[in-house]
């Protein structure tokens, strides 16, 4: 009569069951309305903290935008009247 023992990992790893691959391009999303796609599937909901945030460095970049082009008609407008004279 044989000894009955736990079975180690070389056993294990002998007798497990293994996943056939799957075909070439069978995981691929090939209609236009399938969820795998990601046009398709839905937008992750964004944070109250990072939706302030971005309107902080929209805010930021406009201001900042607003300046140099201030600066920028007026530079112009300078040489304009310097030119004219």
């Amino acid at each position: 009569m044989a000894l009955a023992r736990e079975a180690g990992p070389d056993v294990l790893t002998r007798y497990s069951p293994k996943r056939t691959p799957a075909a070439a391009g069978v995981r691929e999303a090939r209609k236009i309305g399938d969820k795998r796609r990601r046009e398709n599937k839905p937008n992750l909901p964004v944070c109250e903290a990072e939706a302030r945030k971005a309107e902080k460095k929209r805010n930021q970049w406009a201001a900042v935008i607003t300046s140099e082009a201030a600066t920028t008609v007026g530079a112009y407008l300078k040489r304009q009247i310097e030119s004219s004279v």
